[in-house]
């Protein structure tokens, strides 16, 4: 009984302390959107970094590698996505405006590919070089951020006056269908994810895709409840359990 009142008193804590902060928010976009843009995409970037710091240090003590290969995905996410908010405008760090837009795009198409490969390969135990994998999406950010930035080669995704263009809005489609396509294989390998992990990372994705598809006060918030969701589903499981327990079949062992 003390336990399950313990719960009750939790969950209700949790639940107003998320309604605060959604009020909070929702009060700091009225007065100040970029103030308001900056605190979600930062909190986003700190949970991302905190996936990829544990994942990083248990590498050499866990037989799963796709949970390692998952952190070092969403620790180079967050790198683009950094520089999406600091090339965001009105930051006035940049000489134009509109980077932000390409960032994003580049970071969710990286983002929706990473989940797709982790999803198909949910148990990965041949260990691979960390070092590999780490090197290929160092360059692969590289280049696209010097695409970008340096040789603005990457296709523009918004025109001031105009608005989105046809790449920005045609990519929001191909993000959302391979978020789609990529909950085939997590429904294949769901028997593989412990139940509590198979919803989160279900509605990880189901919000994923809410943000490419809302204005821009929903697409920030959608975007920080997803990659929530992903911390739930990781990070808190991996915290409060071994690492190796955050799937069903290891958990036999």
């Amino acid at each position: 009984m003390d336990i399950r009142h313990t719960i009750i008193k939790d969950k209700l804590f949790f639940s107003l302390l998320t309604a605060a902060g959604i009020v909070t928010l929702y009060s700091i976009s009225a007065i100040n959107y970029l103030l308001f843009h900056c605190i979600v995409e930062f909190a986003a970037i700190a949970i991302a970094l905190s996936l990829f710091l544990i994942a990083w240090n248990v590498k050499e003590r866990t037989d799963n590698c796709s949970l390692v290969y998952l952190g070092i995905a969403y620790f180079f996410v967050s790198v683009l996505d950094l520089a999406h908010t600091l090339s965001y405008k009105g930051m006035n760090i940049f000489d134009y405006d509109y980077y932000a837009s390409d960032l994003w795009v580049a970071a969710r198409y990286m983002q929706s590919i990473s989940l797709l490969i982790f999803f198909i390969f949910p148990k990965a135990r041949r260990r691979f070089f960390y070092e590999t994998v780490f090197g290929i999406y160092f360059c692969v950010t590289c280049f696209l951020m010097a695409s970008i930035y340096y040789w603005k080669i990457f296709p523009v995704c918004f025109i001031e006056g105009t608005g989105q263009t046809d790449f920005k809005i045609f990519s929001e489609y191909i993000i959302c269908g391979i978020l789609i396509l990529s909950l085939l294989p997590l429904h294949w390998n769901r028997k593989l994810f412990d139940r509590t992990v198979l919803k989160f990372l279900f509605w990880s994705v189901f919000f994923t895709i809410a943000s490419e598809f809302s204005f821009s006060l929903y697409k920030d918030i959608f975007k920080l409840v997803s990659f929530y969701l992903i911390y739930k589903a990781i990070i808190e499981n991996s915290l409060r359990q071994p690492f190796n327990l955050i799937f069903k079949e290891l958990k036999e062992k």
